[in-house]
């Protein structure tokens, strides 16, 4: 299936990725998907976080809810923080 091909591309490409100064994102709904593929997930991130020669922008279960939710959330942090 693409989430098998997406958990194995997580796997073996991510070292590739960030050899190459790429940093790599994903946007969208992560609740969706595995334990182990949010996992992965955030370990590409992390291990990428830093890196500045471009990024990679993985949109996965993504939709424009999505969006209002995160600025939603955003202001808020904003509000609390005075």
């Amino acid at each position: 299936s693409i989430l098998d091909f997406f958990l194995g591309a997580l796997k073996t490409d991510v070292d590739k990725l960030h050899q190459n100064q790429i940093r790599f994102k994903v946007i969208g709904d992560l609740k969706a998907f595995s334990e182990e593929t949010q996992k992965r997930i955030e370990e590409a991130q992390a291990l990428t976080a830093n890196n500045k020669r471009m990024t990679l922008v993985l949109a996965a279960n993504y939709g424009g809810q999505w969006d209002i939710t995160q600025a939603a959330k955003q202001l808020a942090k904003k509000v609390a923080l005075g």
